[in-house]
């Protein structure tokens, strides 16, 4: 290579590796190669436009369609796992209804921990309560599981600093509570 060829910078590949990572290919990816017999087909599909073959030939068009399994699909959510959740996660801020309400004086000692080892504390409105909890990843959910009773809580944003949940109740409430890190 001489020195007027230019090679992408470590930083343009960091960039695009990062912008790819979101991106994962269907499981049965392989069946796109199906869309092949589509080429094959357009000679029959003009012919039909030209009345030599039956109209019907036109869904031969359809073998394309198999083309999709080749189109890698985008999952933003690559944070969300039980890794991720598990930390010590302090009270910031509550919102009803797109309604932010600020931690008061009392509250800035909430915290919820959530361990790796599938145990949680919390610290909220005076009382202390610890259990268990379980994560469903194809709800976004959290359960809590109490003695007393379960707690869901659906998981509508998370990062490394930030967690944001929406309390399930049958009263369809929208109340979600922010946490930091």
């Amino acid at each position: 290579m001489s020195k007027t060829d230019k090679q992408p910078s470590s930083f343009t590949n960091y960039i695009c590796r990062k912008k790819l990572d979101n991106y994962i290919f269907e499981k049965n990816w392989g069946l796109g190669a199906l869309g092949f017999v589509g080429f094959y087909k357009i000679p029959v599909v003009f012919d039909s436009f030209q009345g030599n073959e039956s109209i019907w030939e036109v869904t031969n068009l359809l073998w394309f369609f198999w083309f999709l399994y080749f189109i890698p699909k985008s999952y933003p959510n690559k944070l969300l796992n039980v890794k991720n959740l598990s930390k010590n996660w302090k009270f910031h801020k509550n919102t009803l209804y797109g309604f932010s309400q600020s931690q008061s004086k009392k509250e800035t000692a909430n915290f919820m921990y959530l361990s790796i080892n599938m145990r949680f504390k919390t610290f909220s409105e005076g009382k202390c309560e610890n259990g268990c909890w379980k994560f469903n990843l194809h709800e976004k959910k959290i359960i809590l599981l109490k003695k007393n009773k379960n707690e869901n809580l659906i998981v509508k944003k998370l990062t490394n600093k930030e967690l944001v949940l929406m309390i399930e109740n049958p009263s369809n409430k929208k109340i979600k509570i922010h946490f930091k890190n």
